[in-house]
């Protein structure tokens, strides 16, 4: 293979990317996602995708095979990728390959040591405006506690108090809370609001017990003949 591929540095705010097998592993696909559409073998794939499987990626890798079952379950999960096995392979995309990737040509793009110091003003003043007008959008990672959430009422304060939770705790702890919680496990009209749960670390609630236990099973004392 030859070419190249960007990576941001918005990378480093990635909520996976502290840990080193997600941040392997979907660098990984990056690199071997195709840029053009083709076929192979009659499986027809698009920009953004790559034909592969669990063990050759453990294999280029040097990730266990469960290692990147897991890494790709977790990456589906936040939204980083779609997964659809096929009899020979598994068909990963990209979610948003189009957005990492395309651009001009960069032979056609200047490098930083080509601008002058006026065009590196500029460029600057512009990337400070591009990042105070991200400020007031949703983030990908709050738009998949969005997604998973069970009741879709007040997103903007939601997100207000998602941008807080995440001071307080990884987002990844925040995303396994949603499976615990015994909060979400009960009828609709009594979830709280994700506003509420987050600002009240729901997240750390204790699952609630599997079976009902009597206290009172072994007090002697209570039973009558």
């Amino acid at each position: 293979m030859s070419g190249w591929i960007k990576l941001n540095r918005k990378l480093l705010q990635w909520e996976w990317y502290t840990s080193p097998k997600h941040t392997r592993v979907f660098t990984h696909l990056l690199l071997i996602a195709n840029h053009k559409a083709g076929s192979w073998r009659g499986i027809p794939f698009d920009k953004g995708q790559a034909l592969t499987s669990i063990p050759k990626i453990a294999q280029e890798t040097g990730l266990s095979v469960q290692n990147v079952r897991t890494v790709l379950k977790d990456l589906v999960s936040t939204g980083e990728i779609t997964r659809k096995p096929t009899r020979q392979l598994t068909h990963i995309t990209i979610v948003n390959w189009a957005t990492y990737q395309l651009s001009e040509d960069p032979a056609n793009v200047p490098s930083n040591m080509q601008l002058t110091d006026g065009q590196r003003t500029s460029n600057f003043k512009q990337e400070v405006k591009k990042e105070k007008k991200d400020k007031n959008k949703y983030t990908d990672a709050f738009e998949s506690f969005w997604s998973a959430y069970p009741k879709k009422t007040g997103k903007g304060q939601a997100f207000k108090a998602w941008k807080s939770a995440v001071d307080r705790a990884p987002p990844v702890d925040i995303m396994a809370g949603l499976k615990t919680s015994p909060q979400l496990d009960r009828e609709q009209r009594y979830i709280p609001n994700a506003s509420t749960w987050l600002n009240g670390d729901g997240w750390k609630d204790e699952p609630a017990d599997a079976e009902y236990v009597n206290i009172f099973d072994d007090c002697d004392w209570l039973k009558h003949d």
